[in-house]
């Protein structure tokens, strides 16, 4: 039994169930990766429509932010009244926020300052920031050069070619995708070197060409010509939440599931999200997935294997979840190519090794960028779970618990940048949680 310190509000104490319940049903968070694009090309396109904003915080900063935008542009009658004031807006610790705006504010009217939470303030934006500049933007950092805080000035921009570092954030290309429809002379834009999250990339090219913009990708270069949007509503469930079910029916004691698995509502057959490769990989882990007219039912299978080898530079929001399960199976892993995780809301990579090292998993880093783990069997050294803040991580060595008994989390209001009813939904499925 754990200790009574850890009764504390800012931890809550995790119990698997015996068995799992006949019937779980849950229905997935919206995907967040679309709701914050969608919101900025909306934005863009001067239309209003009725979006579904997700509930997630990452979601919620960026509706109020932009809503307060709006509230700025009705407060005057000269659209293109620039205010003496430098408005300050905070991205906390958003970074999809943080990129987004940084290039909306560096072409629409006003002087912003752009920052964030102190862990944003660690983030590096060079790459885009360089690149805003280089298209004929004006901004400049307060502090550290190539970090947060960021000012800016806007106004329009004519575009032209540039070329940008694509091996840190798929994010910075999107973000300058998304404006290049408004630039005078449209946007080409030159990938170097490896290509790191590429299907992020591919999902903000889908929604654009949806909302009416001609987007041609080839290889590594992108290219947009000036374009105007038209507002579209679209939401669908998240498949970067989906990955810590695959992953709890994975790393079950068959005995545990029930012969009705477990159903996930609102995720789409046909998503253009790059997450959706969940699906593939885990059936190498011993989950089945069945298309049903109510969703997508996760089912265990008698799949069996050892190793588990996996590059995961197009998809490292899977990292945490498949890292626990290669862990909690006893397999011999190498999960490669997860060099952005050191610049997410943790250094993930760090974050996660350090992590399944306390719960007795043996686990190294290497090259800098793979995490290998090692079967054996090691005494766990605590039963309490740090979560550096990270959402992901909170979720994921949650599961754990399957297999240690009875786990601390701290700090799991977390879980809101992505699922907030992540801890209500695992109560659904027979967890005691308190």
């Amino acid at each position: 039994m754990l200790s009574d310190d850890l009764f504390a509000p800012e931890k809550l104490l995790i119990r698997p169930p015996l068995i799992y319940p006949d019937g779980i049903s849950i229905s997935l968070p919206l995907s967040k990766s679309i709701a914050n694009r969608l919101m900025i090309i909306n934005f863009l396109s001067n239309t209003k429509v009725d979006l579904e904003i997700p509930e997630s915080s990452d979601s919620q900063i960026m509706f109020d932010l932009l809503s307060r935008i709006h509230s700025e542009k009705t407060d005057h009658e000269n659209q293109n009244y620039i205010s003496r004031d430098v408005a300050e807006y905070s991205s906390e610790d958003a970074g999809t926020v943080f990129r987004f705006l940084s290039a909306l504010f560096s072409c629409i009217p006003g002087k912003r300052i752009l920052t964030g939470s102190r862990r944003m303030l660690q983030r590096p934006c060079g790459p885009l920031i360089d690149s805003l500049i280089e298209i004929g933007a004006k901004c400049s950092y307060i502090g550290k050069h190539g970090f947060p805080p960021v000012v800016f000035e806007g106004r329009a921009l004519n575009g032209g070619e540039i070329e940008i570092e694509a091996s840190v954030s798929s994010q910075f290309i999107s973000a300058l995708m998304m404006i290049a429809p408004l630039m005078n002379e449209g946007l080409v834009i030159h990938l170097k070197g490896a290509i790191v999250s590429f299907p992020y990339i591919l999902l903000t090219a889908s929604l654009m060409r949806r909302c009416g913009v001609e987007v041609k990708i080839s290889e590594s270069v992108i290219r947009i010509p000036n374009s105007q949007y038209k507002a579209l509503s679209l939401s669908e469930a998240d498949w970067s939440a989906a990955s810590y079910w695959y992953a709890l029916v994975a790393i079950s004691p068959m005995q545990m599931i029930p012969s009705t698995g477990i159903l996930l509502k609102g995720l789409s057959q046909q998503t253009s999200q790059g997450d959706g490769a969940v699906l593939q990989i885990f059936e190498q882990l011993g989950v089945d997935s069945t298309w049903e007219d109510e969703g997508l039912r996760l089912k265990k299978s008698n799949q069996s294997i050892t190793k588990f080898n996996i590059n995961l530079k197009d998809y490292p929001d899977l990292t945490p979840a498949i890292a626990v399960t290669c862990a909690a199976l006893g397999l011999q892993a190498e999960l490669a190519g997860l060099n952005t995780l050191v610049i997410k809301e943790s250094n993930r990579l760090i974050a996660i090794r350090d992590e399944l090292l306390k719960q007795g998993y043996n686990c190294s880093i290497t090259d800098h960028q793979n995490l290998v783990i090692i079967p054996g069997n090691y005494s766990p050294k605590t039963a309490y779970v740090e979560t550096y803040n990270d959402h992901r991580i909170a979720m994921a060595m949650s599961l754990l618990c399957v297999r240690k008994g009875e786990l601390a989390i701290k700090n799991p209001s977390v879980v809101a940048k992505s699922y907030p009813k992540y801890w209500e939904d695992l109560k659904s499925a027979g967890f005691v949680i308190y």
